[in-house]
């Protein structure tokens, strides 16, 4: 009488699996949450008041609006229809690399999870916007809101940004540290 074998030691089985999808969208939303959280914190502590300096002048809390992009870029007109685009596609694109990105560590999906919750959080407070006539902004408001500025040295400031931002940056690194590895890998096969 024969035993069958491990389902470990089947061919299929050693084949990379897609991470599940619950693993990086949950952290994507937990991100979300935060971020409009953090947003609607400032627009209410900080609208019309001096900046909340947390390290002298080097790090500050100072409410801004952003029509644009990142740097300000596609503020004017209909430009400011491009962030919203791109955001669109990179939750697309995100959905789909999710699905084929094979298991590589906790790297993988967190910079999914951080860059999707960064998206959204993002994407939401641009749609909410012209639904707030009576927010901090009043009826011009037309872009995210931004609150964390970062002054080094006196005379030149980071571009104020919020904790959407500071996801879609650090999932950014953590994808491509983790295409990076798997690239290496594939090299070494």
């Amino acid at each position: 009488m024969s035993v069958p074998a491990p389902a470990s030691a089947s061919p299929s089985s050693s084949r990379p699996r897609p991470w599940a999808p619950w693993a990086w969208l949950g952290l994507g939303l937990i991100v979300a949450a935060l971020d409009l959280a953090s947003k609607a914190w400032a627009a209410r502590r900080l609208a019309g008041r001096p900046p909340l300096e947390l390290l002298s002048r080097a790090l500050r809390l100072e409410l801004e609006v952003n029509p644009g992009a990142a740097f300000g870029l596609w503020t004017g007109g209909d430009a400011r229809m491009v962030p919203v685009l791109l955001s669109l596609a990179l939750l697309i694109y995100l959905g789909w690399l999710a699905r084929h990105l094979p298991r590589s560590g906790w790297a993988g999906p967190t910079g999914l999870g951080l860059m999707f919750g960064g998206a959204v959080g993002n994407l939401v407070d641009r749609a909410r916007a012209p639904l707030d006539p009576h927010g901090p902004w009043g009826p011009t408001r037309t872009g995210v809101t931004d609150f964390i500025v970062v002054e080094p040295w006196r005379g030149w400031a980071w571009p104020a940004f919020n904790l959407a931002d500071v996801a879609l940056v650090s999932g950014a690194g953590l994808l491509l540290l983790t295409l990076w590895r798997l690239r290496g890998r594939a090299a070494e096969a």
